[in-house]
């Protein structure tokens, strides 16, 4: 059993414009390797702005897999649509 911290990652697709358009910004490249470097294992959840039906899919992957820590990206949290998937 691995001793690394998990993170997971919830974020807009990777072909998602406002994603692609920052995907060789320097400082999202360091981010990535700042995590991977810390020792931590990274899981990446995409959720889309038309994406109603994925809150079922991370509830169920919350539920397979124990994380240390969530990190959920600005084009989730500042989307209203997509919000509602992070209230209690």
């Amino acid at each position: 059993m691995s001793s690394a911290s998990s993170v997971l990652l919830i974020g807009l697709p990777w072909d998602h414009p406002e994603v692609a358009e920052q995907f060789y910004d320097p400082a999202v490249i360091r981010d990535g390797t700042s995590i991977r470097g810390g020792g931590c294992t990274q899981d990446y959840f995409p959720i889309g702005l038309d994406d109603v039906l994925a809150g079922e899919a991370l509830v169920d992957q919350l539920r397979e897999k124990k994380y240390d820590g969530v990190i959920i990206g600005f084009g989730v949290r500042s989307a209203p649509d997509l919000t509602v998937f992070f209230e209690g």
